[in-house]
C-alpha cells in the first residue's frame, strides 16, 4: 500500500506540474487504473510474450485496414465502440491502459481524435499515423465548411477514396510485418490480396458513377471531398469536417440554393449524427433525403451483422447511383 500511495502522488504531482488540463485528464485515468489494478506491476505486461500481438485500432475504417491484413490469431481493438461518432471518442480508463500496452497503435492524426492524441503521447511503443506525411491531403479553410475563413483544416476523410484508402495498406503492412518478421510473409500475402479488393472496388465506383444526371453532391457534413474529387463530383455540405459544426442560416440557404438551381433530387444524411438539418433540407427544397455512409463507425446493428468496409462502400455506391440518376 506504501509503494501504492507513492506512485500515485508522483503521478499526480506530474500531472498538476507539467501537462495541460487535457493531457492531464489522460494521465489521471491511467493512474486510476493502475491503482485500481492493485499496482501488481511497474510495467505494462507483454502480449507478445504470450504468442499474440495486440493491435489497437482507432476506429472503424483502420479497424478493417488491420483486420484484412493482420495475422488472424492477433488480437485487434477497436477504440470507437459501435454507435459512437468518432470525432467525440472519449477514452475510458482501460482504454487508455489499453492504448499504452498495446504492441501497435493504428490512428489518424491531425486533431481528428484528439482525445486519442494526447492518450498517445503518454505512449512510448509504436504507433503508425496514417495521414503523417501525405502530400495529397485536403486543406480546407472554414468558410469551405461553414463560416468565415480563420484557419486551415486537414480533411481526414481519406478512406471514403478506395484509391487513398488502398495507399494505407502498405504502410499498415510494413508496421505489422516489423512486430512479427516470422509472419511478415502472410502478412504481405494479405495485405496484397486486401488491396486487389479495395481497387476493384475503385473499379466498380468509376464504372458506376460514370454516367449520372447529376454531379451534385450535397451531403450532410464535409465527408465526401476524396469521393467527390476522385469520381468528378461536387460536394456541398450542410455542415462542416465536423459533424457537430453548427451552420448558420447563410450557410444553408445557400445549400438551399443550391439544391434547386442544379436539381438536385437528393439531399443526402448519414448515420451516426441526427438527421434533422439535411431532413428539413430535403423537405423544404422538394428533394428527398438519402443515407450515404461515411463509414466513420457503425451502428450496434451493423456490428452484429459484421458489415464490412467493403460491403459498406458498395451500399453507398447503390444510394448514389440512384440520388444522382446514373444510368
Amino acid at each position: 500500500m506504501a509503494v501504492r500511495s507513492e506512485l500515485t502522488s508522483s503521478i499526480m504531482r506530474t500531472i498538476l506540474i507539467s501537462m495541460t488540463f487535457r493531457t492531464a485528464l489522460v494521465a489521471l485515468a491511467m493512474a486510476v487504473a493502475l491503482v485500481g489494478s492493485g499496482c501488481s506491476s511497474s510495467s505494462p505486461s507483454s502480449p507478445s510474450a504470450a504468442g499474440k500481438l495486440t493491435i489497437v485500432a482507432s476506429f472503424f475504417p483502420l479497424e478493417q485496414l488491420v483486420k484484412g491484413v493482420a495475422d488472424p490469431s492477433w488480437k485487434l481493438t477497436t477504440l470507437t465502440a459501435a454507435g459512437v461518432e468518432p470525432h467525440d471518442l472519449e477514452l475510458r480508463p482501460s482504454q487508455v491502459v489499453a492504448i499504452d500496452q498495446a504492441d501497435l497503435v493504428v490512428y489518424l492524426g491531425d486533431g481528428f481524435q484528439p482525445a486519442l492524441e494526447d492518450a498517445l503521447k503518454q505512449r512510448t511503443g509504436p504507433k503508425l499515423d496514417l495521414l503523417a506525411g501525405r502530400k495529397d491531403l485536403h486543406r480546407l479553410g472554414v468558410e469551405a465548411q461553414s463560416g468565415p475563413a480563420s484557419a486551415e483544416t486537414v480533411d481526414p476523410h481519406i478512406w471514403l477514396d478506395p484509391v487513398r484508402y488502398a495507399s494505407l495498406i502498405a504502410p499498415t503492412v510494413s508496421a505489422l510485418a516489423s512486430l512479427d518478421r516470422s509472419a511478415s510473409s502472410r502478412i504481405a500475402q494479405r495485405g496484397a490480396a486486401f488491396r486487389a479488393s479495395v481497387l476493384a472496388l475503385d473499379g466498380n465506383y468509376a464504372s458506376g458513377l460514370r454516367k449520372c444526371a447529376s454531379r451534385t453532391l450535397v451531403t450532410g457534413h464535409a465527408a465526401f471531398g476524396y469521393m467527390a474529387e476522385r469520381y468528378q463530383l461536387t460536394q456541398h455540405a450542410v455542415s462542416g469536417l465536423s459533424p457537430d459544426t453548427e451552420p448558420g442560416p447563410d450557410r444553408l440557404a445557400e445549400i438551399a440554393s443550391i439544391v434547386k438551381r442544379e436539381h438536385v433530387t437528393t439531399v443526402f444524411t448519414e448515420t451516426l449524427v441526427p438527421p434533422d438539418l439535411a431532413e428539413t433540407l430535403a423537405r423544404e427544397t422538394g428533394a428527398t433525403a438519402a443515407v450515404l455512409n461515411p463509414l466513420e463507425g457503425v451502428t450496434s446493428r451493423q456490428a452484429r451483422a459484421a458489415v464490412s468496409y467493403i460491403s459498406l462502400m458498395h451500399d453507398n455506391l447503390d444510394a448514389l447511383r440512384t440520388g444522382l440518376r446514373c444510368a
